[in-house]
């Protein structure tokens, strides 16, 4: 009976080596990552923050509308409403995470003298 596996058939593993490339970087500049701050969810919220307000104020403004659109009025407020909470929430969660890995580099660097 002859063996199944053979030294031919075996993988070779060969250790690659890592290159490292190091940065210097001011705290000023680090502090311009959460400065500047961008998220998707801030940029979200503003908009739909924005069209909260016109439905609003839509809603309000109306003479006589219809319980037809009294409803769809209502419903858009609400939607709008919770829509521009849930992504004012998630943007203040976005800057705290983002702060939180500035602090954390800052803790883990040592200056450069």
């Amino acid at each position: 009976m002859t063996p199944r596996i053979k030294s031919a058939n075996l993988a070779t593993v060969k250790h690659m080596g890592r290159d490292f490339v190091l940065y210097q970087i001011q705290d000023n500049e680090l502090d311009m990552l959460t400065g500047g701050y961008n998220s998707i969810h801030l940029g979200l919220g503003g908009v739909v923050f924005g069209a909260f307000v016109t439905v609003a104020i839509t809603w309000i403004a109306r003479d006589s509308p219809s319980t037809k659109e009294t409803v769809i009025y209502f419903c858009s407020t609400i939607l709008f409403g919770l829509a521009s909470l849930y992504f004012g929430l998630m943007a203040a969660k976005d800057y705290s995470n983002a702060r939180k890995i500035v602090d954390s580099i800052k803790g883990s660097s040592k200056p450069i003298l």
